[in-house]
């Protein structure tokens, strides 16, 4: 499973990509073992590299594991393959993919103003127990130095201040 890096699944240049895997176990007994995976990459429009990760796995009896192998940044677009395995005693599950990545034509500064903010969330609702990973991406078209303040705020009560 991959997430690009604001987690709205359109991979563009210079966005970097988390790399998953999920195990599903339909035994009834525990599963332990080892995955991997190669990921190729653009080192350049015309180069690319491959970058291996290895990830130990725990799945309980009738349930699941997810775990993180890592990221990888990709600054050329193209389209990327990530063949992989995961074995678990004698047994071996081989898994592939591909990331597409397009090129980011966004403007350079659509509002002519001084400064811009996106803010994303990932996931976009929080769970009981759960996380959401908030990213904060600023552009300051000016070239003046803009003091960066702000704060978190959840049904009206401010939970966080960063100044």
């Amino acid at each position: 499973m991959t997430q690009d890096e604001n987690g709205d699944g359109t991979v563009k240049t210079g966005e970097d990509v988390t790399f998953k895997v999920v195990v599903k176990n339909d035994n009834d007994v525990n599963i332990a073992g080892t995955c991997t995976i190669r990921i190729v990459y653009p080192t350049s429009s015309s180069d690319t590299s491959t970058r291996s990760f290895s990830v130990s796995v725990n799945a309980p009896a009738g349930g699941s594991a997810t775990e993180t192998f890592g990221s990888v940044h990709y600054a050329w677009s193209g389209t990327f393959t990530y063949p992989g395995e995961c074995s678990f005693d004698q047994y071996t599950k081989s898994f592939s993919g591909s990331v597409t990545v397009i090129k980011d034509t966004s403007p350079i500064n659509p509002s002519n103003s001084l400064f811009s903010v996106e803010l994303i969330a990932y996931p976009t609702e929080l769970e009981g127990g759960g996380e959401v990973y908030l990213q904060v991406k600023a552009w300051n078209y000016d070239g003046s130095l803009i003091p960066v303040m702000g704060y978190i705020e959840i049904d009206g009560d401010r939970i966080r201040g960063i100044w």
